[in-house]
């Protein structure tokens, strides 16, 4: 189980995310990479580190993302 939190970057790389692209987007919609990762996957934000919604649930093979458009 994961216990520390993930950069932005290894939260991308932990759900599959392409990283640049993340970047583009949160660009295009004006608000920082960190937002819109937070609104994207559940994660919570604390400190620059991302955390899971509920660290009892996750698994360390597979990340929980909820898949939801952005508005």
């Amino acid at each position: 189980m994961l216990s520390e939190g993930l950069s932005d970057r290894e939260l991308c790389d932990a759900l599959g995310l392409d990283y640049p692209a993340i970047v583009s987007e949160a660009k295009h919609q004006g608000i920082s990479i960190n937002d819109f990762l937070v609104r994207k996957t559940g994660y919570r934000l604390c400190f620059d580190f991302f955390y899971s919604p509920d660290p009892l649930l996750l698994q360390p093979d597979f990340p929980m993302i909820q898949t939801f458009e952005i508005q």
